[in-house]
């Protein structure tokens, strides 16, 4: 598989300097097929039982209940999650409703693959949905996004139109209240096309007169905010004085000897924060936020042949005691 960047964007190095600044649209990125289009969501409902939480459904801009998709499981019983029946997922797509496959990078591996390649270029954890929209019909409603997003158009159009953010960086989720674009501009997605968009930035897509299927690849946002916190934690961890309450009647100090003590400690805390090797700090970042390992092949045949070799071993622990 070639540069997965290059597939999203045209310059790379246009990307990297307005990274989380400025949103970028790449043009005739050429085919995607090897990696996600609509055959793929075609197999996924075929051939893969998927939970009903594997798919959000949005009708003019507002979420809908998925429960209604819900089809008959090989077995059921309390707590059993119910699975979508393609069918009825088909008939609500033909009736104006935007189908949004979660997970995709869980369940589709040539997903999986280029967004590992993407967190490896970039450094970032990522997350991947699918949306599949009507011809004329509106998904989400406009909102932002708490991380940076590249919205792969792979099948028919869509129209964006897009608004400056509230502030930035956000610091709170959008939580669906109502915003609208501010001082907008819009661009439509052909299919080929892409559309980098910074965290923070309103947005509201809606199909042209063809139906419309992009492949939305969030970054997981890490802040500094995020690394100090992690390290004052730890910090509070080592440092018993980092633990001790306020002192009694706290709320009626006298401003000055509060304002002092708080003084007194913040300087503590920032001369040891200032005091730890910064290199073993930064190898925790990067263990922590980085890129996560491939999960391993999870090896059933080999956990097999260990019990089986444990349970010989206890049976010829026993017999010798006897």
């Amino acid at each position: 598989m070639s540069d997965p960047l290059s597939r999203l964007v045209e310059n790379v190095a246009e990307l990297e300097r307005g990274w989380e600044r400025r949103p970028l649209v790449g043009r005739s990125l050429g085919g995607f097929d090897d990696v996600f289009g609509l055959e793929h969501l075609e197999a996924l409902l075929a051939d893969t039982p998927l939970p009903v939480s594997a798919l959000r459904l949005m009708d003019g801009g507002a979420g809908v209940e998925a429960g209604a998709l819900a089809g008959p499981r090989e077995r059921g019983g309390p707590g059993a999650e119910a699975v979508i029946d393609p069918a009825a997922a088909a008939e609500a797509l033909r009736g104006g409703t935007t189908l949004v496959f979660e997970e995709l990078q869980s369940r589709i591996p040539s997903v999986g693959e280029f967004t590992r390649g993407i967190e490896d270029a970039t450094g970032y954890r990522t997350y991947s949905a699918a949306f599949l929209t009507p011809p004329g019909a509106r998904g989400a409603r406009a909102h932002y996004d708490m991380g940076s997003v590249f919205m792969r158009q792979v099948h028919g159009s869509k129209r964006w139109t897009i608004g400056a953010p509230e502030e930035f960086p956000p610091s709170r989720p959008w939580n669906r209240r109502r915003i609208e674009p501010k001082d907008p501009w819009e661009v439509v997605l052909h299919e080929g096309d892409c559309l980098y968009l910074p965290r923070g930035y309103v947005h509201v897509g809606d199909a042209t007169g063809e139906a419309s299927l992009h492949l939305s690849i969030a970054v997981e946002p890490v802040t500094w905010h995020d690394i100090l916190a992690e390290e004052l934690a730890g910090l509070a961890a080592r440092e018993p004085a980092l633990r001790e309450a306020l002192p009694f009647g706290f709320h009626r100090m006298p401003e000055p000897e509060a304002a002092a003590l708080l003084a007194e400690r913040t300087a503590e805390a920032a001369r040891t924060l200032a005091g730890l090797p910064a290199a073993q700090a930064w190898r925790r970042v990067v263990d922590r936020h980085g890129p996560a390992a491939p999960a391993a092949a999870p090896g059933l045949a080999r956990a097999l042949a260990a019990a089986r070799s444990g349970e010989e071993e206890n049976t010829e622990e026993e017999h010798d005691e006897r």
